[in-house]
């Protein structure tokens, strides 16, 4: 005799997951109460450590900045850095992306840690390039070139 028991769990399985879909649907999104992260050109071989970016201006009040709900004198919104195995550490180049709001302004730097240096890993890093405004897109704009060409920030030897 064949049994139906596993077809029948695999229907009721089914019209449980299409009535769970249906009452979704019917559900309005509430898209302005989760901000969406600033959208950034990582190329490949870099890491996102942290990343707090979000996609909307400061405000301003009486023309004063006020902190917004994204920064709230936060110094650590975003954190990239280019990806070096451990056995490449001193071999490769470094770089690395540190983005902060601090107090009235964003701030994002550029670090770079040229190949061969003995020194310890904080030492090593050298601020190449450095950015303070209050307007996201010419954040997001700088980081994408600095992710596309930080390499043309090593200092020469």
């Amino acid at each position: 005799m064949f049994n139906l028991t596993p077809i029948f769990r695999r229907l009721v399985d089914y019209w449980r997951m299409e009535t769970i879909l249906l009452s979704l649907s019917r559900i309005e999104p509430q898209r302005d109460i989760v901000p969406k992260l600033v959208p950034l050109r990582v190329p490949t071989g870099w890491i996102v450590e942290w990343n707090l970016f979000y996609d909307f201006e400061p405000v301003r009040e009486n023309g004063i900045l006020q902190n917004t709900p994204q920064c709230n004198d936060s110094e650590y919104l975003l954190w990239l850095h280019n990806y070096i195995p451990d056995d490449k550490k001193g071999i490769w180049d470094e770089a690395s992306i540190e983005l902060g709001w601090y107090e009235t302004t964003f701030r994002a730097v550029l670090f770079v840690a040229p190949k061969g240096k003995s020194e310890p890993e904080n030492e090593r890093r050298v601020p190449a390039a450095k950015i303070e405004t209050t307007s996201v897109r010419k954040v997001q704009e700088t980081i994408d070139n600095w992710l596309e060409n930080w390499h043309k920030f090593l200092p020469r030897s």
